[in-house]
């Protein structure tokens, strides 16, 4: 009996008593569905003495949202699950005056401390502080770095890429590795403009977590993001290295959180054009003219209240903010290559200097021509189609290729926040990008493509059981596709067919998984343009299902936390495609190869040495990625906090394959099924 559907293969991890009294220990950087802030504090009176029962109100500058909580006997108040935004602070009791902090920026994933003195008075009079205060991060020995609204859209960014600023972050270092220093290469992902993905704090870059509004924003193959946020829809982002409460696991390097913009009750819109071209470009000394380049980015946000006449009036309940931007770029190449001269083709290499072995007799041609009769059908028929021409030349390359790379890409968001009463609030956000590239596969007539698209999604809702207990859950969705491969547009139609009537096997280019195919096979000669090959590859690089949420109830001096997060990872890629490869081997002189035989020679006379044939449906699936916690923040006093929690993560590696399809060859080996 095959167990290719147990679940023998997994990772468990257990997080306890970790301790952030002061004392900075450096686990593994983590992750935790959040992307809001909180606050706490001690109120006081003017002799020092606590003061319990204050009413302290956080109101939304922008949305004019409140929310409230009591000071406790400890003199301590605490408020969670806070949008990142601008915020006053108002702490009343009777018998004393209140106290007005007029403006104070809670960024994401922020614990800030504001502590507040009341003076003896009348409860109408009002101490207002009009200075900005400034945040103490007392509660937590966390390390990271936010980059700002105002840092995200004025500092310079080449494509807008928000990525361009990880490396302002302490502890980041720009670092080069195979794949996702291309940016995802088309196949999973394609970064547009200047983009980083540093290594924080000497953590493989390849470790690190991206997250939009506390959702999974992973492109899984290589490390870099899915979806790329619009510059003028983000709030703000934080580059997190060390967090050392227990909510926070399952991610060994840097987490990157974008928060992204929420409506207020006022309208704001933006509009912008960037635009690049060669014209601005001076000119390279030692080139005649510039590489022609046309480059535009463009788009509009906006957002405010909802407001319907007549029928609604959203302001202080429902906001939307949204967004699109527009790339389009042009940029012409100029590459160099071997191309075959019409007399190659024929059989004729009298032009160059290698003799030209027939491996049929051990003698070379006479004058270096192979007879026609001796020329192969199929690789004449493929090369008038598949090959370009060159004049011929004594050595070097005779071929410019000028086609120009197309990329296009067009972004969207939009986001909508509710609040119900004093009770619950909910937002719900969506992004979709879609981004087409074109260009050459090596000479005129041929194109390689990458069709990339994706969307990430989240639903989150808070609710306020009382000033003492809040509720928080969660969904989110995150989905990247890759479809990419080659073409030879130049080819007639039918052409792959044709190739089979002349004598080429229907099984090497067709017959593929799904009824694909026949597909024109790529020639490959060794040193020479041309043999370009059809080939289909559609590559899902994100997949996550994400859900979970939290219970967070204040007891004294303990705010106690609790919760759970899952989410899945599988991931699907058919791949198909033919090919042969041709070297100068089989025409060169068996006794001595030294200046002797040529790799279209070989080709011509239909003497491969090697081929591939790719028919695969790669899939995995049931992967998933689940932790649950505890943890206990115990405010000794207020300037000592103690961070006690409990951990549990689990991963279930994904099943390759999927029976009973031919390619699942990974699973759970049985050996008492032999005789089958």
């Amino acid at each position: 009996m095959s167990l290719f559907f147990s679940r023998q293969n997994f990772a468990g991890s257990l997080l306890f008593f970790v301790l952030g009294a002061g004392i900075m220990v450096m686990p593994p950087a983590a992750y935790s569905q959040q992307s809001s802030a909180s606050i706490n504090g001690t109120v006081k009176d003017s002799s020092g003495a606590v003061v319990e029962g204050a009413t302290i109100t956080l109101t939304n500058i922008g949305t004019a949202v409140s929310r409230s909580s009591t000071s406790n006997s400890a003199g301590d108040y605490v408020v969670i699950d806070i949008l990142p935004a601008s915020y006053s602070i108002r702490v009343s009791k009777p018998g004393f005056s209140s106290v007005t902090q007029r403006q104070i920026t809670l960024n994401v994933n922020q614990t800030a401390t504001y502590d507040f003195t009341l003076t003896v008075g009348a409860t109408q009079q009002t101490v207002t502080v009009e200075a900005a205060a400034v945040a103490i991060e007392a509660s937590t020995a966390e390390l990271g770095t936010v980059i700002n609204e105002q840092a995200v859209k004025d500092l310079p960014l080449n494509g807008r890429n928000f990525t361009q600023l990880l490396t302002l972050t302490p502890g980041a270092s720009p670092v080069s590795v195979g794949q996702n220093s291309g940016g995802g290469g088309g196949f999973a992902g394609n970064a547009v403009g200047s983009f980083s993905f540093p290594a924080l704090n000497g953590q493989r870059n390849r470790s690190n977590m991206f997250l939009m509004d506390g959702v999974i924003d992973l492109g899984s193959f290589i490390g870099n993001y899915n979806i790329s946020p619009i510059i003028d829809v983000v709030q703000e982002f934080k580059v997190q290295s060390h967090n050392d409460l227990a909510e926070f696991g399952q991610a060994p390097g840097g987490i990157v959180n974008v928060a992204t913009k929420s409506g207020t009750n006022s309208y704001h819109a933006s509009v912008w054009e960037f635009l690049r071209n060669e014209k601005f470009d001076a000119r390279n000394t030692f080139v005649d003219k510039r590489n022609p380049l046309r480059q535009n980015q463009f788009g509009v946000a906006g957002g405010g209240p909802v407001w319907i006449p007549k029928l609604y009036n959203g302001k202080n309940r429902t906001f939307f903010y949204g967004g699109y931007e527009g790339y389009r770029q042009s940029r012409a190449s100029q590459s160099t290559g071997l191309a075959p001269t019409a007399a190659q083709l024929n059989g004729d290499f009298s032009g160059i200097s290698n003799k030209i072995y027939n491996p049929a007799t051990g003698a070379p041609f006479l004058n270096n021509q192979i007879p026609s009769n001796l020329l192969n059908p199929i690789a004449v028929a493929y090369a008038k189609v598949n090959f370009p021409l060159g004049p011929p030349v004594a050595s070097g390359n005779n071929y410019i290729d000028s086609t120009p790379t197309h990329l296009n890409q067009d972004s969207y968001q939009i986001r909508v926040d509710q609040t119900f009463g004093e009770h619950d609030s909910l937002f719900a956000r969506v992004s979709y990008y879609n981004e087409p590239q074109i260009g050459s596969n090596g000479y005129t007539g041929t194109a390689s493509f990458a069709n990339d698209y994706g969307w990430n999604g989240v639903l989150h809702e808070t609710h306020t059981f009382s000033p003492t207990a809040v509720m928080d859950a969660f969904f989110g969705r995150n989905v990247g596709d890759a479809d990419t491969g080659s073409n030879v547009p130049g080819a007639p139609a039918g052409f792959a067919n044709q190739l089979i009537q002349a004598g080429v096997s229907s099984n090497f280019l067709g017959n593929f998984q799904g009824g694909q195919g026949p597909f024109v096979p790529g020639m490959n000669v060794s040193g020479y343009l041309g043999g370009a090959q059809q080939s289909v590859q559609d590559t899902r690089y994100a997949d996550n299902w994400t859900f979970g949420g939290s219970f967070t109830k204040i007891l004294g001096r303990h705010t106690l936390k609790m919760g759970a997060n899952f989410a899945t990872n599988n991931t699907v890629s058919p791949i198909y495609n033919a090919s042969e490869s041709f070297s100068a081997t089989p025409t060169q002189n068996p006794a001595s190869t030294t200046d002797t035989g040529n790799p279209l020679a070989s080709f011509l006379l239909g003497l491969p040495d090697g081929a591939n044939r790719r028919n695969v449906l790669e899939t995995e699936h049931g992967g998933w990625v689940n932790g649950a916690y505890f943890q206990d923040e115990f405010k000794i006093n207020s300037r000592l906090t103690l961070n006690l929690g409990l951990r549990w993560d689990v991963t279930l590696w994904p099943i390759y394959g999927n029976p009973p399809a031919p390619d699942a060859y990974v699973g759970d080996l049985d050996l008492s099924n032999a005789d089958e």
